[in-house]
């Protein structure tokens, strides 16, 4: 059986009036063969599966199609004429199953739009680098949306959800907990405890979200409080401010080592113990075999593995 009837018979797909591509295989099969019995044969179907469905095209358009002349089938004028339409509607069907779109990096003007959060922020030149080859190929950051930003951004950079339907996720890596602070900060010099760390003032990243950080659940449940020098709403400015002044802040290990050397930061275990965070790819089912987005998501989910496995 070939890749089209293959095709056709897991998809069954259907026209509106009724009539499935499986009935116009046949009729292409019948007036090559002359014969049900070689045309079950050929189709690897049972005989009276072949006559039945024989039966359903001729009711479908009113003609018999078949008249039988000795052992052979002969068609009427009106199989031919319907023989000479399918074969050509197969034909062009069967070169559009066996000709995948091919996506040439080098020549493409296409727009990718990635969410992702502000902490990812530092790995954009790196993306940019990985898409060199593309000249003409742009990207777009959005805002962090989490999973349901599958449906407006070709991907989705975020922590990897539960269960999400129509989307699939690809394991990227995990980000782990630690305190930033500058070089010769004071803190380096004295035991470092919870006691310590909550005596430095602290930058906070406000979001926009009502859920509790797991820095501040962590913090109750052993009933500690830490003072909060400074809140902002973006990742992007912290590390700067911290490499600046006395101020900690959590934040995690494989974003703010990006930044550690150039900005004289120095990376610390937190001292009260802080959840692993699992980080994903995620892109609607739809894009899945496209190849230009199949090549955009490795190229995007090697820079970030490379990165969280340094």
């Amino acid at each position: 059986m070939d890749v089209l009837n293959t095709f056709m018979h897991a998809a069954y797909m259907k026209r509106t009036d009724g009539l499935d591509l499986n009935l116009l295989k046949l009729l292409d099969v019948l007036l090559d063969e002359g014969s049900v019995t070689e045309a079950a044969r050929r189709l690897g179907r049972t005989q009276p599966a072949v006559s039945q469905a024989l039966g359903r095209l001729r009711e479908a358009v009113g003609d018999p199609l078949f008249v039988r002349q000795g052992r052979r089938l002969v068609p009427t004028a009106r199989a031919e004429q319907l023989g000479h339409a399918a074969r050509i509607a197969l034909r062009t069907l069967d070169q559009a199953l066996l000709s995948a779109p091919a996506f040439d990096p080098a020549s493409s003007r296409r727009a990718f739009r990635v969410s992702a959060p502000d902490a990812l922020g530092p790995l954009v030149p790196s993306l940019l680098a990985a898409l060199s080859d593309a000249p003409g190929v742009s990207l777009e950051l959005l805002p962090r949306s989490g999973v349901a930003g599958v449906d407006e951004a070709d991907l989705v950079l975020d922590v990897l959800p539960d269960e999400a339907s129509g989307v699939v996720a690809r394991r990227l890596g995990k980000l782990h907990a630690v305190v930033a602070c500058r070089r010769g900060h004071p803190s380096l010099d004295e035991p470092w405890d919870a006691a310590a760390w909550c005596r430095w003032p602290h930058v906070l990243v406000r979001t926009d979200t009502v859920t509790r950080s797991t820095v501040e659940l962590a913090l109750d449940r052993e009933g500690l409080t830490r003072t909060v020098g400074l809140a902002v709403p973006s990742l992007l400015l912290v590390p700067h401010v911290v490499a600046a002044t006395d101020m900690l802040f959590t934040g995690q290990r494989e974003i703010l080592a990006l930044l550690a050397d150039t900005l004289g930061l120095v990376l610390r275990d937190t001292p009260l113990p802080q959840p692993v965070v699992p980080v994903a790819a995620m892109w609607h089912a739809r894009h899945q075999h496209e190849p230009g987005h199949r090549w955009f998501r490795e190229r995007v989910a090697n820079v970030i593995e490379s990165a969280f496995s340094a």
